[in-house]
Order: C-alpha cells, then structure tokens, then sequence
C-alpha cells in the first residue's frame, strides 16, 4: 500500500509540473498571474518536494526509490535543492551539466537494485542503446564513461544524499 501511495504522489507531482509548465506558457504570452497564485504554486511545489523526499524513506522498492528521485532531479523540484552536493558546483556547473542529478539518480537507484545495473541489465540497455553499450559495462561505468569527472563527482554526492534520506539521515 506504501508503493501505491507513493505512485500517487509521483503522480501528482508530474501533474503539478504539467500545470506550471501551463502557467509559463501562459506568461510568455503575455498573460499575467496574480503574486498570490504565484506564492500558492511555490507553496505546492515545497510540499510536493517535501512529499517526495518523505516517500524516498519509506519505499521498500528500488524502482519505485528510482522514480521519486527522478522526479524530484526535473528542475522544477531540485531548483535551490541540491543535497550533498556542494553549491559551488550547482552554482557554476548547473547549466551545462543539468544530468548529474539524473545521474545521481541513478546511481542511488544502482546500489540499491544490485544486479538490476548490472551489465546485462534493462537498466542498463535503457540508458545506452541504441548503438552506446559496451559488452560487460554496468549502468555506474556507463555513467563513467559518458559523463564528465565533474558531474559525476557531483552525481555521487547527490546518489550518496539521496541513500542518506532513505536512511533517514540529514
């Protein structure tokens, strides 16, 4: 019943992303929000930041952990959030290195499916086809190879905060 529930929180949060995406369009186009609407938004987007962070330590599974995770590394909920890694790289490395929170999403999802990254994995054939895998290669080499020194330091951090809250440290 924990899984469900959390689906639906995952759910509602790439509901709530929709509708904000809907709002920006609105904006650009000239339309304008009222300074309580725009509160209200930020308001529901903590909380369902919050909601998420809450599931990440008490769902049992690896899949469900991956999903939340991802979720919570869209812009939209990891803006200003970047736990364990340090705000000199969020803050001069964010724009072009977007993916190490992706990435660190994972890796935490890695070391918590064990052999679910492993090298004949779907995670793995997930993340490198169509023409990028490597015979013997595990999702973290993958990630390795594919992605800078400096993003997958940052990534690591991230995966390492992100297993910290499942267990339910600061």
């Amino acid at each position: 019943m924990i899984e469900a529930a959390g689906l639906v929180e995952v759910h509602d949060a790439l509901a709530l992303r929709d509708e904000l995406e809907s709002v920006a369009d609105r904006i650009e186009s000239g339309e304008s929000i009222s300074e309580q609407s725009a509160a209200d938004l930020l308001q529901r987007v903590s909380e369902t930041r919050e909601r998420l962070i809450d599931f990440l330590k008490r769902t049992q599974s690896p899949a469900a952990f991956r999903r939340a995770a991802e979720v919570l590394s869209e812009d939209l909920f990891a803006k200003g959030w970047y736990p364990g890694v340090t705000s000199n790289y969020a803050d001069n490395f964010m724009a072009p290195e977007i993916g190490w929170r992706s990435v660190g999403a994972d890796l935490a999802f890695c070391r918590l499916a064990g052999p679910g990254c492993g090298p004949t994995s779907m995670a793995l054939v997930h993340r490198c086809m169509p023409n990028n895998c490597r015979p013997g290669e595990t999702v973290a080499d993958f990630w390795r190879r594919t992605t800078s020194p400096q993003a997958m330091e940052a990534a690591q951090a991230y995966a390492d905060a992100l297993l910290a809250i499942r267990q339910g440290k600061p």
